[in-house]
């Protein structure tokens, strides 16, 4: 089986001091030092388990602090009610709640045992063993837990080193993991993608492959969240052309993906210094013609939101013919009149990414950001103001009003209201 490893990688920063965790913000909180005060006695424990941790010692942002607990499920929920907490039962089926503290929420899990999957669900089994419960986690560097004291425990004995060295690795037989829940194939692309700066495992990429079908199982809402995780990556270039090279993106969109102007937008958000588009960028990927948005917004159940965004290519201005010139400094006002200063944008980013014009083109450069604080200009006649001008509701007030702006824009947004509605005489109404 051929399989297409990426080559090119940015390297990332060493890791944080283990020390360095007892003393973290995140980890001195009072919402957690609250939960550690409720949930350590008894003989029970509980534990920060996995992104936090491997953030934290990543030097990445601590975003969501999850837990994980030897206490029984039913023992968990006593023990919150008791202390007059709330708490939402997230997938209490699997030993999963969300505690609320001071507008805050952590996410607490049972130390369990996957019995039984299908590729999608799991039948679990809880108990005490923690060497146990890391076992069943997706990759080695997500095995690590940090106790109330700050002492970094690793089960497995190679999460750590695993982190060490960027290599994201699964636990045991990689087929097996991802056979338990075939979303692990796109969140292997996502870590590796994040945290390596190294080839991707092999033996990963390979079981990737062979299990690829089993996508196909997951809900249309689960596939689109990774996707749209992995489209949030600040430099996902690497991570979305092996993808496509293997075969990944074309069974999960449902057509042959647009590559290159997407990886140009890539390039030209970076080269500006702005913020991932990541459904900007989805569009790019997907959408050929108006009638696309529709279709991927149905295929991966996106939102209402979502889905104008993906529309946004039917707008694309054309970008060459923005220049120096003062006339067609004069379109792109326009465009960005007629567009909106939130929509212009991002069809003038997906513009440039699909025109032959240089991803560092000062120009267009200078054009966007002067787009960002662009004036919201308005068209200074309503159709109130043509009533009282003495024509009559209808079609033909329409016509006459599109008319109207159509003068103004010619003439550079200066004509006032009273320079448009004096020039109404003029006008064929019967037209």
């Amino acid at each position: 089986m051929s399989i297409k490893n990426p080559t090119s990688f940015h390297k990332k920063s060493p890791l944080r001091d283990v020390s360095s965790l007892k003393e973290a913000a995140w980890f001195n909180n009072g919402a957690l030092s609250q939960i550690f005060s409720l949930l350590n006695k008894e003989g029970q424990e509980v534990r920060v388990v996995g992104g936090a941790v491997r953030n934290h010692l990543c030097d990445e942002p601590v975003i969501d602090v999850d837990l994980a607990t030897t206490w029984h499920p039913d023992a968990l929920i006593a023990q919150i009610k008791n202390a007059g907490l709330t708490f939402i039962p997230t997938g209490i089926e699997h030993g999963t709640l969300t505690l609320m503290i001071d507008e805050l929420s952590f996410e607490i899990t049972s130390l369990r045992a996957d019995v039984k999957t299908d590729g999608r669900h799991a039948i679990v089994e809880f108990g005490t063993d923690w060497g146990q419960d890391a076992q069943r986690r997706d990759f080695t560097m997500n095995a690590l837990y940090v106790s109330s004291d700050g002492k970094l425990h690793d089960p497995l004995g190679t999460g750590l080193q695993d982190l060490e060295a960027r290599h994201v690795r699964f636990i045991g037989v990689p087929g097996q993991r991802i056979q338990e829940d075939y979303l692990r194939i796109l969140r292997f692309f996502r870590f590796a993608a994040s945290y390596s700066d190294v080839p991707y495992d092999e033996g990963a990429l390979r079981a990737c492959l062979e299990h690829r079908d089993g996508l196909q199982q997951l809900s249309a809402e689960r596939i689109a969240v990774e996707l749209i995780k992995i489209l949030t990556l600040r430099n996902p270039r690497d991570v979305l052309i092996c993808l496509y090279q293997n075969g990944f993106l074309c069974s999960l969109l449902g057509c042959a993906p647009n590559l290159l102007p997407t990886l140009r937008l890539i390039d030209i958000e970076q080269s500006l210094g702005i913020a991932a588009n990541r459904v900007l960028r989805l569009a790019l990927l997907t959408v050929y013609h108006k009638g696309d948005s529709a279709r991927i917004a149905a295929r991966l159940r996106l939102s209402k939101s979502q889905e104008k965004t993906l529309s946004v290519l039917g707008d694309c201005p054309v970008i060459d013919s923005f220049s120096g010139e003062e006339k067609n400094l004069q379109l792109f006002k326009n465009a960005h009149y007629l567009l909106g200063k939130d929509r212009f944008r991002k069809a003038f980013l997906a513009s440039w990414a699909k025109s032959a014009q240089s991803i560092n083109n000062e120009r267009l450069s200078e054009l966007y950001h002067l787009s960002i604080d662009w004036p919201c200009v308005e068209f200074p006649v309503g159709g109130q103001d043509l009533i009282d001008a003495g024509i009559s509701p209808g079609p033909a007030l329409g016509a006459v009003l599109k008319e109207l702006e159509r003068i103004w824009l010619v003439g550079n947004m200066d004509l006032t209201k009273e320079n448009l509605l004096g020039g109404l005489k003029t006008l064929d109404l019967n037209e």
